[in-house]
């Protein structure tokens, strides 16, 4: 996985994070607001007898369950400092309570970006899956909910909670185990735990980069007429801009991903310098002396 595709995705998060004008002004007492949606999705609310669609520049509440069909993607601003990007076949739970807002993934896949500058003090963003609960700050993470292969001998199935870490760090506590400490999961690094089995730290491969960045890329949606392609040109100019801030954010910067052999890519090799060869001036040969012998004589 090449260093300037990972850096698309960051800088597609951190586009909409750092720059508020690319994303629709939230309204309400929302908890966030719909900056992108394709396809067919629902949200279920308390104060509604059925899921309703969700469409663009909804506001998204406390308690309100996302739900997206297939082929669909949704994109939730949450107060300026969290983006999150729900993938097809999902539902999820978005609550807040005391400096902490949730995300609790009940099934599929949601990407989160997080940026720590517009956080409070004490404030925390978590994913929340049926084993493990992620924490996350100044952070990229995608986390899925996906069915575990057969068992050996033909015992029950479990889901298996996947959390990739992109750009920060992530630190990850099974729920189901008890007394299991929190498991800090660096940049470019997969925590995967099935049921109660406690998980491990595996490198994220180029080919499951790949895969998770496949279905990650889109741009802010900002409804019919609304500019056409000098809305484009905007949202490029801008995320631009976030890839030359992402690159210089903190420790651990997306600039300094690794490459591909592990090393840190920092190459600037020039080629040997010769200096210019100074064309050769030979001065013309002298005149030939006379011979006296061969003078004409006196008369």
């Amino acid at each position: 996985m090449k260093r300037a595709e990972t850096l698309a995705v960051v800088s597609g998060f951190f586009a909409v994070l750092i720059f508020p004008g690319l994303a629709p002004a939230q309204s309400g007492q929302g908890l966030g607001v719909v900056s992108t949606i394709s396809g067919q999705a629902t949200i279920s609310r308390i104060s509604l007898s059925q899921p309703i669609p969700l469409q663009f520049k909804d506001s998204v509440f406390d308690r309100d369950r996302i739900a997206t069909a297939e082929n669909s993607t949704v994109k939730v601003l949450m107060g300026g400092k969290a983006l999150v990007t729900v993938r097809e076949l999902s539902v999820l739970t978005i609550t807040e309570e005391m400096n902490r807002s949730t995300v609790d993934l009940q099934s599929g896949k949601i990407a989160l970006g997080v940026l720590h500058q517009k956080m409070r003090p004490g404030e925390s963003i978590e994913v929340r899956t049926h084993n493990a609960v992620a924490a996350v700050r100044g952070t990229v993470i995608v986390v899925e909910v996906v069915q575990a292969s057969a068992q050996v001998g033909g015992g029950p199935t479990g889901l298996t909670t996947n959390v990739h870490v992109l750009h920060g760090a992530a630190d990850v506590t099974p729920t189901n185990i008890p007394g299991a400490a929190p498991i800090r999961v660096g940049q470019l690094q997969t925590y995967s735990q099935i049921g109660n089995v406690l998980g491990q730290i595996r490198p994220l491969t180029p080919a499951g980069m790949s895969q998770l960045m496949s279905n990650l890329r889109s741009s802010p949606q900002f409804g019919r007429g609304s500019g056409g392609g000098a809305t484009d040109q905007i949202v490029s100019h801008e995320q631009s801009k976030a890839s030359s801030f992402a690159s210089t954010t903190g420790s651990g910067a997306v600039g300094a991903l690794p490459g591909a052999n592990g090393a840190l890519s920092n190459t600037n090799q020039q080629a040997p310098i010769t200096p210019p060869v100074k064309p050769l001036n030979n001065p013309p040969p002298p005149p030939p002396k006379p011979n006296p012998a061969l003078r004409p004589p006196r008369l």
